[in-house]
């Protein structure tokens, strides 16, 4: 008999989407990999893959891309759309990095979040103008799976 008391599920792309939208309300967050037909500036969270289980299954550490599209933009150059995606990039950059840990997301003990490689880069942009930032992290998790 186990007495173990945690989550049942590992921490899930859904509940990341669901503690940023909660954190940043004014913003619009979807659940990637697949852009929504949104018009509008948007961040899409896609799981990816992380660092793996550790101290004896007790944390993950799961990995999700954050992947922003500015807005529409009629000009030429995308600057203004650019411009606008680069800040929210960087906005919710500082927004994972800089949130109070320990935290508890969807009941998961999270100790700490960090980028999985470099800082938020640029995409190319799409045919509707709007320029595309992309950025991976990595957290440390309370797995659910140590029993």
């Amino acid at each position: 008999m186990s007495t173990y008391i945690g989550p049942d599920l590992p921490l899930l792309t859904s509940d990341i989407v669901a503690w940023l939208a909660a954190g940043m309300p004014q913003e619009h967050f979807y659940q990637g990999p697949e852009l929504p037909k949104d018009p509008g500036r948007m961040v899409v969270i896609s799981p990816s893959q992380g660092g793996g289980l550790s101290m004896e299954f007790m944390f993950d550490q799961p990995s999700f891309q954050v992947h922003v599209v500015g807005p529409q933009s009629r000009d030429q150059r995308v600057n203004s759309s650019a411009a606008e995606a680069e800040r929210l990039t960087y906005t919710v950059d500082r927004f994972i990095l800089m949130a109070q840990y320990p935290a508890s997301i969807a009941g998961h003990h999270v100790t700490h979040a960090q980028r999985f490689g470099s800082g938020p880069s640029p995409l190319p942009t799409d045919a509707a103008g709007r320029a595309h930032f992309t950025c991976t992290y990595l957290l440390q998790a309370e797995s659910g799976y140590a029993r």
